[in-house]
């Protein structure tokens, strides 16, 4: 009796718990890729943004004056 008590409260947590839980949001845009995922209890998100390049092109971008802001703002952020 006193098992199948706290079985059914294990499973209505389990049920609460499936309610609750966010499903991750994937975008794609012109090659890039944004996966968002949303926490119970966090009002902020956490988001990897993930592209493709080839490496002549990223050798580029990696010098540029763009993505170096791109960095720093980052960092400032962090």
């Amino acid at each position: 009796m006193f098992l199948r008590k706290i079985y059914t409260e294990l499973v209505l947590i389990r049920k609460e718990l499936q309610a609750l839980r966010l499903e991750p949001k994937v975008e794609s845009n012109q090659g890039v890729q944004v996966f968002e995922t949303k926490y119970i209890g966090e009002d902020d998100s956490k988001v990897v943004v993930s592209f493709t390049l080839s490496g002549c092109t990223w050798l580029k971008l990696s010098k540029s004056f763009a993505w170096r802001k791109v960095r720093s703002y980052i960092s400032q952020q962090e």
